[in-house]
């Protein structure tokens, strides 16, 4: 994370709280991309950024969902 510039290295990193998903994968149907647009809309409307496996509703592997997260921090710096 300092290597991406996420964090600095006078950054502390604390966890609070964990979580255990029985589903951790993405469940894709006929109507998928639909179906995430309406929620997307939804949440840019609210000024939610969907972001990661779950925000986005995709695929991740743990770079893609870093990734995800980093695009996130650009289009808020802007």
């Amino acid at each position: 994370l300092i290597k991406t510039r996420i964090l600095t290295e006078y950054d502390e990193v604390e966890i609070c709280e964990a979580e255990d998903f029985k589903y951790s994968y993405v469940v894709y149907d006929l109507d998928h991309r639909k179906n995430i647009k309406v929620i997307h809309d939804y949440l840019i409307e609210n000024n939610i950024l969907p972001i990661g496996r779950f925000g986005e509703w995709e695929y991740y592997n743990m770079d893609k969902a870093i990734l995800s997260g980093k695009n996130a921090v650009e289009k808020i710096k802007k």
